[in-house]
């Protein structure tokens, strides 16, 4: 697994864990969709899924940041919130609430996960964007570390950028 950490190259899994997890019950939980993940690698080593819907938002503590961005192409996402939401109608606000749910139960699973280890953690506030291809770019110099999950409507990532 080749994922980046600020000295040695690769990330503490112990950070990236979490994420993993939360994704992967919220999936399962507000969807009733089966998610897998496979390993995590860096933008760059691997495919990087064209995203038509994302959230963008940070975790932070006092021991490091985290920007995650959870993207997904078009088709995907309506077919997930066709699971999530029993009327589904491609209105805007619905592909909106429908993010922002999936949002802030991820959070409050990640800061569950890392509240047992004595951290407390905040989130910055979440931005929702949409768009045919739209590309996600940091203003830092870490490379992103794609988690890529699969369901049965189809892939989505999740990028994380960790700084310490």
């Amino acid at each position: 697994m080749s994922v980046a950490a600020a000295s040695s190259g690769r990330a503490d899994l112990q950070i990236v864990r979490p994420y993993i997890q939360a994704t992967i019950e919220t999936i399962i939980v507000l969807c009733s969709l089966e998610v897998t993940h496979n390993d995590p690698y860096l933008r760059g080593e691997g495919p990087d899924l064209p995203k038509d819907f994302a959230a963008v938002f940070s975790v932070f503590s006092r021991g490091a940041n985290v920007a995650v961005c959870m993207g997904f192409q078009k088709a995907v996402y309506q077919g997930i919130m066709d699971k999530m939401l029993s009327n589904f109608d491609n209105a805007k606000h619905s592909l909106d609430d429908g993010l922002k749910e999936l949002v802030n139960v991820i959070f409050s699973k990640v800061r569950g996960f890392a509240n047992t280890d004595g951290k407390v953690l905040n989130r910055g506030v979440p931005a929702i964007i949409y768009g045919e291809n739209i590309k996600v770019s940091y203003l830092t110099t870490a490379s992103p570390i794609i988690v890529p999950f699969e369901t049965a409507v189809g892939p989505f990532q999740l990028e994380l950028i960790l700084e310490t």
